[in-house]
């Protein structure tokens, strides 16, 4: 099974889909989130939230380098079916510098990981939005 897939959509949008090996709670947080994230959080009304946006950073990086050595546990857990894996589609219909259409589906049995891909993206290939996959739970984030 390729690493990564891409698929167009009727509308022109290329969709990424790929099966996340390091879990979300493990992933570091990148500037560009962290910068968007704040900047909303200071637009709502939090005086000075996009001053923590550098620390938010060092923190993401300290918290993915303490946590990969948990990380053959996890792969260990999802080959038996305790861990789901995270399935993602992801699309940058502004580019790289706008924010991307992301969609995660959760998926519990190891040996569905490759049809909920190609169910994926046939989906995306005829247009569905966020299409409802058989064997994936999708995951709002």
């Amino acid at each position: 099974m390729p690493a990564t897939r891409e698929v167009r959509a009727p509308d022109g949008l290329t969709w990424r889909l790929r099966r996340l090996v390091v879990p979300m709670w493990m992933r570091p947080i990148t500037p560009a989130s962290a910068t968007i994230e704040y900047a909303e959080a200071a637009r709502s009304g939090a005086m000075g939230a996009g001053r923590y946006a550098g620390p938010a950073v060092l923190f993401g990086l300290i918290w993915s380098v303490a946590a990969l050595p948990l990380l053959p546990g996890v792969l260990a857990l999802r080959r038996l079916g305790v861990v789901p894996w995270t399935v993602e589609a992801k699309a940058r219909p502004w580019g790289r510098r706008g924010p991307p259409i992301v969609l995660l589906y959760s998926v519990r049995r190891p040996a569905a990981v490759a049809d909920v891909l190609d169910s994926l993206a046939r989906a995306l290939e005829r247009g569905d939005g966020a299409p409802l996959v058989e064997g994936a739970e999708r995951v709002e984030i």
